[in-house]
């Protein structure tokens, strides 16, 4: 949220157009690529676009772009991005390290979709790292992917 309230700031501060817009399909982005280039527009950022064909679509238009997280494969695209994250992998494993150590637990479980985004991979990936670091074995039995529970939610 302070990172939109930033990007908010310096559009006004600079007198700079914003637009929003949102696609879910290959013709909507065909639509928005079109105006992109008719605009003439400098520079894109994209949030939760984790879609590697999205992904690519836009890097294609070879225009500065800055993805606030993004696909966990999207990481090998090539072009001129940037992808902007939260600190993910040491907060969640110095947090497990610390619940781990003061509960002196035997065994701990990760609930999540790790690929859904470079940041829930990132999470996976240090509570995985804690996992180590304390000598708890990783239980596959512990690990659940989010779409496997729903069920069970419901």
């Amino acid at each position: 949220l302070s990172v939109l309230r930033g990007i908010d700031s310096i559009v006004v501060k600079y007198s700079l157009n914003l637009l929003q817009y949102q696609f879910d399909s290959l013709k909507k982005i065909n639509d928005f690529k079109s105006y992109v280039t008719d605009q003439h527009i400098s520079g894109i950022i994209c949030l939760e676009t984790f879609s590697r064909k999205y992904i690519n679509n836009i890097l294609d238009l070879h225009i500065p772009v800055v993805f606030l997280d993004s696909a966990v494969d999207g990481i090998e695209n090539h072009g001129n991005y940037d992808i902007l994250l939260m600190e993910n992998r040491n907060s969640v494993k110095n947090i497990c390290k610390k619940i781990i150590k003061s509960t002196d637990a035997k065994s701990m479980g990760f609930i999540g979709d790790y690929y859904h985004c470079l940041s829930f991979y990132e999470r996976f990936v240090g509570f995985q790292e804690a996992l180590f670091e304390t000598e708890l074995p990783f239980n596959k039995s512990y690990f659940y992917d989010i779409h496997s529970i729903i069920p069970m939610i419901i």
